[in-house]
């Protein structure tokens, strides 16, 4: 606490009061600047990691879209290739079986017969009754 002895230490006090409230006035200033600063520096921060995971996004359904692309066309490369490898045997098969039902027979799978499900199948021409 100040003891007040003469008006000149008055005068004194209402100096160090006015340069006091200056300095806090100037520090007001300056935080509202800082707080301004730190606003903007904050949205920055936040707007570039939502571009960045914007961009992130989109590069996952670009791979994604290609990731479809690709898998469409291997499925149609196997459909193609099923088609193409199985097409000679499947009509040989077909003509064989044409012309032994036109003889009066049919094919039996032995062994789908026998319970058994191997790769190679046997066909035996039995005679229709």
């Amino acid at each position: 606490m100040t003891v007040l002895r003469s008006p000149e230490d008055l005068r004194e006090l209402l100096i160090r009061s006015l340069e006091a409230s200056a300095h806090v006035q100037r520090l007001a200033a300056e935080n509202a600047e800082l707080a301004k600063a730190l606003q903007e520096a904050e949205v920055h921060a936040v707007q570039s990691e939502l571009d960045w995971s914007v961009c992130c996004i989109k590069a996952l359904e670009n791979m994604h879209q290609s990731f479809d692309g690709l898998q469409a066309e291997n499925t149609g490369r196997v459909k193609r290739l099923t088609l193409v490898s199985a097409t000679p045997m499947q009509r040989r098969l077909e003509e064989e079986q044409a012309s032994l039902q036109m003889l009066g027979y049919k094919w039996m799978d032995l062994d789908a017969a026998r319970g058994c499900s191997g790769a190679g199948k046997e066909f035996l021409a039995e005679r229709c009754v």
